[in-house]
């Protein structure tokens, strides 16, 4: 079984000799950091015997979730990836899961609006610049919501000259701006969550409502998995119209530009799960467009598109084992040159 090494810390003594050299990512003492909490998170690490001992020194991806999900969503692909890698590289790993503002443990902490795509990512690089020395992780992964922000968080970095990761991993997450009429799925939820009473009295509760307005199992699941004990029943484990805010602020980004023109030195890695249900025709074309893109630039990065079979949406918890022998080779060669 894999470590878990870490809930809301770094590793002192690792970080006290890492941050002789390390490049500032933003300046905290800026108005825009100014007295902002850092996210909550929580590190897996790889066993030991799976790296050399010679390397103590652990490689780092950040791993970020998605709409009403948390960092612990991700905790078993997480640790059985930093394992994969660590085996493959000789190399050990941690995988940093953040719970995004809104989200989990972050969801009590000061981190004030507007909460929007670029609000998060500048938690994102807050939290490497205090929390992990202000070394840029090896890699990033984010997961629908969370592709988005990674992207921005890409987009940032990129802007202001600071070191960036060498991949950047969008998990089913389409990329343009929202053209649809009407509501989403996903605000047809967010609005019902706003509707129920709290305390909800049991997850059985919680179900049986939901059933009742035609809402699937694996959706009254993914809201059971978000409900924590409170006085007298249970409450969510957001703060529903923060990340309402947050939804209503993905819908608005559109990173077609920046995928187009990669900054150099970066892979970007599109995973479209092959049941899901996100991506409208149009997206497709352009995904097909994208990577068939050349000759490629020698001052940009890449993009790859990868399809993973036998997976929707949740495509961690439906093709598992998939998807870590689609990122893992990959993130490997992150630790060369």
């Amino acid at each position: 079984m894999s470590l878990i090494c870490g809930r809301g810390r770094a590793l002192p003594q690792l970080l006290a000799r890492l941050t002789q050299h390390l490049q500032v990512l933003v300046d905290l003492g800026s108005p825009q950091y100014r007295g902002a909490a850092t996210l909550a998170y929580e590190t897996v690490c790889s066993k030991p015997q799976q790296a050399a001992s010679s390397q103590p020194d652990k490689q780092t991806a950040l791993v970020v979730h998605g709409l009403l999900g948390s960092g612990r969503n991700w905790r078993t692909f997480a640790r059985n990836l930093a394992n994969k890698a660590a085996s493959s590289s000789g190399e050990p790993w941690r995988m940093v899961m953040v719970d995004q503002r809104n989200h989990g443990a972050s969801s009590s902490l000061p981190l004030h609006p507007p909460h929007s795509i670029e609000a998060a990512a500048g938690d994102l690089s807050r939290l490497v610049q205090t929390k992990l020395g202000g070394i840029m992780p090896k890699a990033v992964l984010g997961h629908s919501l969370g592709g988005k922000i990674v992207l921005e968080f890409l987009r940032q970095n990129s802007r202001e000259g600071h070191a960036l990761p060498k991949q950047v991993w969008v998990l089913d997450s389409p990329l343009g701006r929202w053209n649809g009429e009407g509501p989403t799925d996903t605000d047809k939820v967010i609005n019902e969550i706003l509707n129920i009473p709290l305390p909800v009295p049991s997850r059985r509760w919680l179900y049986d409502y939901m059933t009742e307005r035609g809402y699937s199992e694996a959706i009254q699941h993914w809201l059971g998995s978000n409900l924590v004990p409170t006085n007298n029943g249970l409450k969510w484990a957001f703060d529903i119209s923060g990340a309402a805010a947050m939804f209503h602020s993905y819908k608005q980004q559109d990173y077609w530009n920046l995928l187009e023109h990669p900054p150099p030195g970066v892979e970007v890695h599109i995973v479209r799960a092959a049941d899901s249900d996100r991506w409208s025709k149009r997206e497709l074309s352009q995904l097909d467009a994208l990577e068939k893109k050349s000759p490629k630039d020698p001052d940009e990065g890449f993009v790859k598109v990868h399809v993973l079979p036998n997976a929707g949406h949740w495509l961690h918890v439906e093709n598992p084992n998939g998807l870590l022998e689609l990122i893992s080779p990959s993130l490997t060669n992150t630790t060369r040159g």
